[in-house]
């Protein structure tokens, strides 16, 4: 019984996981990406170094 639950919650982190990358951009620096929700412009998204000290 412990196996399945074991199963199911490997299953679901890695649904999880799966949607968290989809719904995050990651915009090169230097680069702008538009965006826009049904199919109207909403802003653009451009490139801003989360820790600069990581270079």
């Amino acid at each position: 019984m412990l196996e399945g639950a074991l199963i199911w919650a490997v299953i679901a982190a890695v649904l999880g996981v799966t949607i968290v990358r989809k719904a995050v951009i990651i915009v090169q620096q230097g680069y702008e990406y538009t965006l826009e929700r049904f199919g109207r412009y909403h802003y653009t998204a451009t490139g801003f170094p989360f820790c600069p000290s990581l270079h």
